[in-house]
């Protein structure tokens, strides 16, 4: 029995991180990479110091970037800071 309940929190905890990794993107930037102009998903927004950065997956591998990586951020410059 107490097999199966460890196996029980086992998996839910498998499927409640699944989900957290599902987030939709709050917006798309672009950038130019290797030549092609791509959009990139936009999961957060913070303004350290002088800067902005957005938290960019696809190209960008799901990672703080500055501002200056892409070439058109005016979809994500309407929105709030979220971090």
């Amino acid at each position: 029995m107490k097999m199966i309940n460890t196996a029980a929190v086992v998996l839910v905890s498998l499927m409640a991180s699944g989900c957290a990794s599902n987030t939709p993107p709050l917006c798309y930037n672009e950038a130019v990479v290797m030549k092609n102009r791509v959009s990139v998903p936009v999961f957060g927004i913070r303004k350290p110091v002088s800067t902005t950065e957005y938290l960019s997956g696809g190209s960008f591998g799901y990672q703080w970037v500055e501002r200056s990586a892409f070439t058109d951020t005016s979809a994500c410059d309407r929105l709030p800071v979220t971090e």
